[in-house]
């Protein structure tokens, strides 16, 4: 493992117990230890109910920095070997959900070819603590060839883990040794599920699907024209049961709470498809045809329009203007751009690329948020033209964003900077 240039900027004593831990192969005790912090998953969510809390790892520094390293070799690894598994876009240099769902974006031509496509969205249940060590070192050893110094270091990092649920300084549970899982919000244990779920790849190729994997959510899709509906989710429905068998012999437990199916087509193609629920081992899943799915933070419609996605920004964006314009006669012209571009000019950018094309109409929807926003900033008035502003300020319109944006993922494409399964796709 590479990790000679991090201790040259590290105390003696950090950078004698990196050197230390990566010569012994064993890693350091702190690195075993972590306190649980539960959080509720969202602010609305009922405390008293377990299952709406989640675990958080609260790791020494030691540790943090340790893992990074291992992390920085495992990524230089991969991409000298090219292991990796090319369609898992989760904790990966050049890869972002914003790229898996450009590469899912390109079902439009599908669409204009009069047919629909199903997107099933399996997602697990706590999925990084139900890992079993031993089949993780397993496929580490015979599907990525890790060996000597690295693996043991590796299998010295999974096992032997303890953890203390803490919630608040003074109050923490005793210490409870852990048998299987990889901590989450730690560096190398997210890497470490990647290689996990590695072989779904190969089982989901053998039925013919379309996929992406991201983290602990696998996503299946097929297009199909009028009248083969049955056909197609017979062999999405055999697809997902050879899916569902493989987790359960891996110790994996699918959300069948969380699965959801939606299909896309052109709308005056709406009555040449037969839509029904979906089967996933004994639930039924209703199937989404008017609507929109939330797909890996970014809300897509049935219809591919977008408008769903663009009125739950434009609200969003709404409310945190209404926030900064009570507090902003007591902001400097700086902090208040600072709190636009985090809370604000962030939405507007995230997975901007899937909006080029979209009709100036829907455009103008955004535009007017951002114009807002230039005005909250430097307090303009009300009917002063905003294009000045935004020169002053140095933002590009939303077009232009999503222009660049594009040109950015195109460029990185063309130079060997961004994700394969984006390089190998053609006009």
């Amino acid at each position: 493992m590479d990790h000679q240039i991090f201790p040259s900027i590290l105390s003696p004593t950090l950078a004698s117990i990196v050197n230390e831990s990566f010569a012994t192969g064993e890693a350091p005790s702190k690195m075993k230890q972590a306190f649980i912090r539960p959080l509720l998953k969202k602010p609305n969510f009922d405390p008293n109910i377990l299952n709406n809390y989640r675990s958080v790892s609260n790791l020494s520094f030691i540790s943090k920095l340790i893992e990074r390293i291992v992390a920085s070799s495992i990524n230089t690894y991969l991409g000298e070997t090219g292991l990796a598994p090319i369609l898992q876009s989760a904790y990966r240099p050049l890869h972002s959900t914003e790229t898996a769902l450009l590469r899912f974006h390109n079902i439009i031509r599908q669409v204009d070819q009069r047919k629909a496509v199903m997107l099933v969205l399996l997602d697990l249940s706590a999925a990084f603590d139900t890992i079993d060590q031993d089949c993780l070192l397993n496929c580490l050893q015979k599907q990525f060839g890790m060996k000597g110094v690295a693996l043991i270091w590796l299998a010295s990092y999974v096992s032997e883990r303890s953890q203390a649920v803490q919630i608040n300084p003074t109050a923490a549970s005793s210490s409870t040794c852990l048998q299987f899982g990889v901590p989450q919000w730690s560096v190398v244990g997210p890497v470490l599920f990647t290689f996990y779920t590695a072989p779904l790849s190969d089982i989901i190729k053998v039925h013919g699907m379309a996929f992406y994997l991201c983290a602990d959510g696998t996503q299946l899709y097929i297009s199909a024209k009028p009248g083969e509906e049955l056909s197609t989710k017979s062999s999405m429905h055999t697809c997902c049961e050879s899916v569902r068998k493989w987790i359960k012999q891996n110790k994996l437990k699918l959300n069948d709470s969380k699965t959801e199916v939606i299909y896309f087509y052109a709308n005056h193609l709406e009555n040449q498809f037969d839509f029904r629920t979906f089967k996933i081992g004994e639930s039924e899943i209703n199937v989404i045809n008017e609507g929109a799915v939330r797909n890996l933070g970014a809300y897509m419609n049935s219809d591919m329009s977008m408008t769903t996605r663009i009125t739950k920004t434009c609200r969003s964006i709404h409310f945190h203007l209404r926030k900064i314009g009570k507090i902003r006669k007591f902001l400097y012209n700086d902090t208040s751009k600072i709190l636009v571009h985090s809370l604000i000019l962030n939405k507007l950018d995230y997975c901007n690329s899937l909006l080029l094309g979209l009709s100036i109409e829907t455009m103008n929807r955004l535009q007017k948020m951002q114009n807002k926003a230039t005005k909250l900033v430097t307090r303009a008035k009300a009917r002063d033209h905003v294009q000045p502003i935004l020169r002053e300020l140095h933002w590009l319109p939303v077009k232009e964003r999503i222009c660049f944006k594009v040109a950015i993922t195109v460029f990185k494409c063309l130079n060997g900077l961004g994700p394969q399964y984006l390089s190998e796709q053609r006009p």
